[in-house]
């Protein structure tokens, strides 16, 4: 691969979407103000939806389109990757203590 995929761009701008919700969601956290913690926590879920379809959607085009098995298995583990950066971002929400 020479050049990102369509979905590895998507990806990870809902990553960093996602990054961003997390980083306000903690602040107000700090700030004691709970008031919009649920909304985060939707947006913050939906966004996580979103980039599950991108993913399944990715594995998709890698399986059906790419013929070479490293360039497939490569894409699968960046993609990977990606995914287990998004988890790690909501459980540092979840598990926040300050």
């Amino acid at each position: 691969m020479k050049e990102s995929t369509k979905e590895a761009v998507i990806m990870s701008k809902e990553l960093l979407t996602t990054v961003e919700l997390v980083h306000k969601a903690i602040k107000k956290l700090e700030e004691k103000n709970y008031s919009h913690m649920q909304e985060y926590c939707i947006e913050i879920n939906k966004l996580e939806n979103k980039m599950d379809r991108v993913f399944r959607d990715a594995l998709g085009h890698l399986f059906d389109e790419i013929k070479d098995p490293i360039l497939v298995i490569n894409g699968k583990r960046y993609m990977n990757i990606s995914k287990m950066h998004l988890i790690n971002v909501r459980m540092s929400l979840i598990y926040w203590n300050p």
